[in-house]
């Protein structure tokens, strides 16, 4: 059974109620499981309970934690989940974890167990069977998630333990091509074999940096600094920081930074302290004075194409119909209001000229919408010069 959302304050109890009663009916007691789970007896009493007694009400949801615990016993691990294990892809784990900016109290927190219990896993060589297969429920769910700090203790905690794990070396998800089997992204070439499931597998072949760097550097306008972006993708700030240096990035962090952009660059960015409010500003200054690009100035980010640039990319003799068809609207339905001729191609214009004429509409404000002369409209719509005259001169006549 897939675990649920870990990390969520409550789940629905059927489906949990549904795996406890198989997991009784495959022979395991609540002691049993309640062993294995780290769940008091008197709670899984409570959970698989579907009347109402005296005093207490049938439970409808339940906490994800509780629900995690539970879930991640099975009839196998009844037998087996006290078995010893390798504890290397668990150490992994955890200290990737926390150089996102998770620190050992939030993870113990999450799975029911002590900060200190996760200092001895780390010590030591083995772990139960259970506790490495929570740890990588918990990994999956949120390696790739920006950690929510409840408070500025907790936010200095686990400051401290990203900066232990730097200092140590130890990677970020990001960096792992299989961290099961320990094989990091510059192993890729050297890899036989099936690897971890792809949506945690960073792919090494490298691609052209400069959409990244200018997706970066778009974020920069916004306010978002390279410590917000890695922390929201689990990238470090100073591989982020330095892409514009290398030739080429990893596809999988290019991902990344791609999901990030198309999520988060038209949204206002959300500063958790004065600290890093401050961060932001001064990056924005640095990027406005650079002559970085924000958003809204790209017509296509991917290919480097700015909007202004966008229309002398274009065939003059290119028609985008629904293009030509908005044009037209806007023109016949707000007369007194332009449009938008400059990124218009010759064809186009032709085109919006001749349903403006089959509409009824004067040449005098045909001219003035489309930003195009009056010999243009003329050969645009076939008409002879002495027609034109006159049709303009009945126009002014009409407005008088």
């Amino acid at each position: 059974m897939s675990l649920p959302s870990i990390g969520a304050e409550y789940v629905p109890i059927e489906p949990l109620r549904d795996h406890l009663n198989q997991l009784r009916r495959r022979g395991m007691t609540r002691s049993r499981i309640a062993d294995l789970s780290g769940v008091s007896v008197t709670t899984i009493a409570n959970l698989v309970q579907t009347t109402p007694t005296k005093g207490r009400d049938v439970y409808t949801h339940a906490l994800a934690t509780t629900a995690d615990a539970l879930y991640a016993v099975t009839v196998d691990l009844g037998v087996s989940g006290t078995t010893l294990v390798s504890s290397a892809s668990t150490i992994r784990r955890i200290q990737a974890l926390v150089v996102v900016g998770y620190s050992r109290s939030m993870i113990g927190n999450k799975l029911g167990v002590s900060r200190q219990r996760l200092l001895n896993i780390e010590a030591g060589t083995t772990v139960t069977r259970l506790t490495g297969a929570r740890i990588r429920a918990l990994y999956q769910q949120d390696s790739m998630r920006p950690p929510v700090y409840r408070d500025g203790y907790e936010r200095g905690s686990a400051i401290r333990a990203q900066n232990e794990g730097r200092a140590k070396g130890w990677r970020s998800p990001g960096d792992w091509l299989d961290i099961e089997r320990g094989l990091l992204s510059e192993d890729a070439g050297t890899v036989t074999g099936p690897v971890a499931p792809p949506a945690l597998l960073p792919n090494a072949h490298l691609i052209p940096s400069q959409p990244s760097v200018r997706r970066m550097r778009a974020l920069a306008i916004m306010g978002y600094t390279p410590t917000m972006v890695g922390a929201a993708i689990g990238l470090s700030k100073s591989f982020l920081s330095k892409i514009d240096e290398e030739e080429g990035i990893g596809r999988r962090a290019a991902d990344l930074i791609r999901a990030f952009y198309q999520r988060s660059a038209f949204e206002p960015p959300v500063y958790r302290t004065a600290y890093e409010s401050g961060a932001a500003r001064r990056s924005q200054i640095h990027a406005r004075e650079s002559g970085w690009h924000g958003p809204l100035d790209w017509e296509d980010i991917e290919q480097g194409i700015l909007a202004e640039d966008a229309k002398t990319l274009r065939s003059q003799d290119a028609v985008d119909p629904e293009l030509v068809a908005r044009a037209t609207r806007i023109a016949l339905s707000r007369k007194t209001e332009d449009i938008d001729a400059e990124l218009l191609t010759i064809a186009e214009k032709e085109q919006i000229v001749r349903n403006l004429r089959r509409a009824g509409m004067g040449i005098k404000l045909i001219c003035r919408i489309t930003k195009i002369g009056r010999s243009r409209v003329l050969r645009a719509t076939g008409e002879d010069s002495l027609a034109a005259v006159t049709s303009i001169r009945d126009e002014g006549r009409a407005a008088a």
